[in-house]
């Protein structure tokens, strides 16, 4: 695979840290777009991409397009990693998440369909100092299913023992037991 990097050295969140953010992408640029807009709302500043090979030769030109949008990226250190043969979505999540905690002590996780809403990444920053050492905490989401929120929960953070792709974090610790099991 290819992997590009531009350094923006030395520039931290709003949060004070470099946690960074793993980003999904695979055809759909408009939908790209506005992810990364809402992750520089955010003030994230440390981005690895992670673009998915196209299926076929009908998807060669929009994997094209979702290559460009990632690298003309210049508010944040981004690192571009092109896989260069279509290696699906679960294996390209697990993976790419792997590499990053290979190297980070914490990520947070996006989607290129997820617009983040103002506040949270320091949310998921804040809530992943403050559950670093409970143990039975595996990740922080930014979103719960209706169904699955506690009817007294109101807006308030709350535990489930399910999992939501739909924006999260975690830390090495976590994840590493997650592919123990």
């Amino acid at each position: 695979y290819t992997t590009l990097f531009r350094s923006r050295a030395g520039r931290v969140s709003e949060a004070g840290r470099m946690v960074p953010v793993a980003l999904f992408a695979y055809r759909r640029a408009d939908l790209l777009a506005r992810t990364l807009a809402a992750l520089r709302a955010n003030g994230v500043p440390l981005i690895y991409a992670f673009s998915d090979g196209a299926r076929t030769a009908v998807d060669e030109a929009d994997v094209a397009e979702v290559r460009r949008v990632l690298r003309d990226v210049t508010w944040a250190e981004m690192h571009v990693v092109e896989r260069p043969v279509n290696v699906g979505l679960s294996a390209s999540i697990t993976g790419g998440i792997s590499e990053v905690l290979a190297i980070h002590e914490e990520i947070v996780v996006c989607e290129d369909d997820i617009e983040f809403a103002r506040g949270t990444y320091g949310y998921l920053l804040a809530a992943l100092d403050r559950y670093r050492n409970e143990p039975r905490v595996m990740c922080i989401s930014g979103w719960t299913h209706p169904r699955m929120t506690p009817a007294d929960a109101h807006e308030a953070p709350h535990f489930t023992g399910r999992f939501s792709c739909w924006g999260w974090a975690t830390w090495r610790h976590a994840w590493t037991r997650s592919e123990e099991r």
